[in-house]
């Protein structure tokens, strides 16, 4: 019997119809509550066929499934109906091979009449069952020991045994002592249902019943068989699926004792079965609490939330194996029965070394900077607001380094940023193993680090200030055979138990450094009050006010090249710079105080400003894409995203020109990132997400991200010919990203063997002096 489930409303009746064209046995249903009382009457059908056009069907579905596996299952979604025609055919197709046909409803009928045989044999046969006949209990037995039957219908009066000692020969073989059993008689006694119950049949029939009644008590029996066989069957799926899972499950009785374990559990454990069985999980699995201490009975969490009955839910401990040795685990705990009738729990736990240790990365880059390995901005401050805080308890001073290198845009304009990327690398290498054990070195921005050096006396100070100055005079940058001498300014300042705030602390020390600077450079100083406002650049918070009236922000542009075709420019990215003096300041130099003081968002705007207005000048020469940065204070700020579709609207182009670039390593302190991202991502806008693949958590989260493109990591390209690690990091960032439809850019291409190697690692898109140097818009 195949049963169809279709809503009345459905469109493709006409499709369905031709389904019942193909078969007799099909019966049709409107409603989930028909056809669950249908089956509570019947046996399964051997195949159902469900429209998917509501929730309740699928939901329905679902719970038919678990219960009813064996049964063939045809899902029906919304489609041309030549189509749902040839999806029929095919299901139909299907359920007419043997192995579909095979189902419950082979029946033994042993009788020693010939005429009772035939009579019940065609009675049975035109209700579907397959019926082989006996004509005594021993026949009956042999036949029996031989095939496999659902029932034995065994008539009680025969030559030599009788149908009760049939039944009970049945029952002492292990092939058929399961067998369901009912006596025929023709004629009722009580002695003989007594014995015939006793000896172990189901039920007993009588001959002079009607053939209806014999019918419905056939069916009821065979649907008790198909009943049990369903049980068996799913227990027998919930039992390969225990045993199949790589997850520990272990059942503990209601009184805290091991009942069973799956062989993930022995191998996780490195334990025996009889090492397990029977005893408390206190005492050969968890001994211990989740940091690692000697617990007692009574004060073991697992132990006695099992014997409570309470449940968890990733619940991270630690456990122990056959060596004592320790593991990090995350385990959950499910009732058996419920609260008041307790059978018992099921624990299921999965050891989480590997991720701890993916999470304890994770968190090591968000609190480092993904070029030098130093602390990054975050994390630095963080540390100095509880330094703060310890100084004024204990007025223990410390000292804040402010260290700027000088003309370090000299090497990045002459050498290309890749020899930039290398001078920052070694001079953080330099000052990480200047620095003792109780200092930290942190890269702020660009080419600005701080040192904070900690238990300082105000006499110590000129001296590790000047260790600090001549590490920077002695460091020389080795590149394309040439040696370039390195210099840097420092400013200092004191931290005592009359510092303020954070960026107080760090004002000062930048102020100093300036000082330094106007020393002549390569030099240091120590902050003081009468001296901020004499250096060169003032006030950083009066320089960006009035960089804003007077609109000395500007934007360069750098094309963005196919590399397939390198003449070929598919985008721009929009680099802002503060112009001074003729001069153009970097956003690493000026960034950090517009955070500061409160403006940067102001600051972001003015530049998409800018943006909007070249485009709707240059309108008709605009194909690509543009790219800009704007800062995460910006881009978490509702009222600046709201904006941005408003100010974008005057450049006369499309929202999916316009992309926004974002830190990978920046991103994730970014709160709610996602759902902000999504939101501009659906008014069309796209990002890119920069220094990108460092992290192997995001690599393998990036089909998930919403984001156009992705910029590689200089760390990754850089010496990528003799880095077979680095291009196999490369490959898979580019095979994950094309199955997501996201674009791989490869940027700082310095030279004509870069573009080479990049090109053979498949990547799409590529930028860098090689190909184009930055230029005003």
């Amino acid at each position: 019997m195949i049963v169809v489930l279709i809503n009345k409303d459905n469109q493709q009746d006409q499709a369905f119809q031709h389904l019942k064209t193909l078969s007799d046995q099909v019966l049709f249903f409107y409603s989930v509550v028909d056809v669950q009382r249908w089956l509570e009457l019947n046996p399964s059908p051997s195949g159902i066929v469900v429209d998917f056009s509501t929730t309740t069907f699928q939901d329905f579905l679902i719970r038919f499934s678990l219960r009813y596996p064996q049964v063939s299952v045809l899902t029906l979604k919304p489609s041309l109906e030549h189509n749902l025609s040839l999806e029929i055919d095919k299901f139909i197709e299907r359920l007419s091979s043997p192995q579909e046909k095979e189902g419950i409803g082979k029946v033994l009928l042993v009788d020693d009449s010939r005429t009772v045989q035939v009579q019940y044999r065609k009675l049975l046969e035109r209700d579907g069952y397959r019926v082989d006949v006996a004509s005594d209990a021993e026949e009956g037995l042999e036949m029996a020991l031989s095939n496999k039957y659902d029932l034995a219908i065994i008539d009680y009066f025969m030559p030599g045994d009788n149908g009760a000692q049939l039944c009970r020969n049945l029952q002492k073989h292990e092939t058929t002592y399961d067998l369901v059993c009912s006596i025929l008689t023709s004629q009722y006694k009580q002695s003989v249902v007594d014995e015939c119950l006793t000896a172990g049949a189901r039920e007993c029939m009588f001959k002079n019943e009607s053939s209806d009644l014999f019918l419905t008590r056939v069916r009821a029996l065979l649907r008790s068989v198909e009943r049990k066989r369903q049980v068996e069957k799913e227990r027998a799926r919930l039992i390969g699926l225990l045993y199949s899972v790589a997850e520990g499950v272990f059942g503990v009785t209601a009184d805290g004792r091991i009942q069973f374990v799956n062989p993930a559990t022995l191998t996780l454990l490195g334990q025996s079965m009889e090492n397990l069985l029977g005893y408390f999980p206190h005492d050969c699995i968890h001994p211990i609490d989740n940091i690692g201490r000697k617990t007692s009975f009574d004060h073991c969490f697992l132990q006695q939330a099992y014997m409570l009955g309470d449940e968890l839910r990733d619940w991270r401990t630690l456990f122990q194996r056959r060596d004592g040795s320790l593991f990090p685990v995350e385990c959950s705990v499910t009732l058996l029965g419920d609260a008041e009738n307790n059978q018992g729990s099921v624990v299921v736990f999965r050891d989480i070394s590997e991720q701890l240790r993916l999470e304890k990365n994770w968190q090591w880059q968000l609190e480092h900077d993904h070029m030098t390995g130093l602390l990054n901005r975050n994390a630095f401050e963080n540390l100095l607001s509880r330094e703060i805080a310890r100084v004024r308890r204990s007025k223990d001073n410390c000292v804040l380094l402010f260290v700027d290198l000088d003309n370090f845009k000299l090497i990045n304009d002459e050498l290309g940023h890749a020899a930039g990327d290398e001078l920052l690398v070694l001079l953080a290498k330099r000052l990480s193993e200047r620095s003792r054990d109780t200092d930290y070195v942190a890269r702020l921005a660009g080419d600005e680090f701080v040192v904070l050096l900690t238990h300082v006396t105000l006499e110590n100070l000129p001296e590790l200030a000047e260790q600090y100055r001549e590490l920077l005079q002695e460091t020389t940058l080795v590149w394309e055979g040439k040696h370039h001498r390195v210099t840097g300014s420092i400013g200092a300042t004191i931290i005592d138990q009359f510092a303020e705030s954070i960026g107080e602390v760090i004002s000062q020390a930048d102020q100093a450094c300036k000082q330094a600077k106007l020393k002549g450079r390569n030099q240091w100083d120590l902050y003081s009050h009468s001296a901020e406002n004499q250096t060169e650049e003032g006030n950083w918070y009066q320089r960006l006010t009035s960089a804003m009236q007077e609109k000395q922000f500007t934007l360069l542009q750098q094309p963005v090249f196919c590399v397939s075709d390198v003449e070929k420019q598919v985008g721009v990215n929009g680099l802002l710079r503060l112009k001074e003096n003729g001069s153009l300041i970097s956003p690493a130099l000026f960034m950090s105080n517009a955070r500061r003081f409160g403006v940067i968002t102001d600051i972001d705007r003015l530049m998409l400003e800018k943006l909007a207005e070249y485009c709707a000048e240059h309108a008709d020469e605009n194909s690509g894409w543009f790219a800009v940065s704007p800062s995460l204070e910006s881009i978490s700020n509702e009222t600046f995203r709201h904006d941005i579709e408003n100010i974008w609207k005057g450049s006369g182009l499309n929202n999916n020109q316009l992309r926004f670039e974002l830190g990978e390593e920046l991103l994730y302190q970014f709160p709610e990132w996602k759902k902000h991202l999504t939101y501009l991502q659906d008014q069309g806008f796209g990002f890119i997400l920069s220094h990108f693949g460092m992290n192997s958590q995001s690599i393998l989260s990036l089909p998930q991200l919403p984001i156009s493109a992705v910029k590689l990591d200089t760390s990754l390209t850089r010496e990528l010919n003799t880095s077979i690690p680095r291009a196999h990091m490369i490959d898979a960032i580019v095979k994950i990203a094309r199955e997501s439809k996201i674009d791989v850019i490869a940027p700082h291409i310095e030279s004509a063997v870069d573009l080479e190697l990049l090109s053979a690692r498949n990547v799409d898109q590529v930028q860098g002096f090689h190909l184009g140097k930055p230029i005003q818009f």
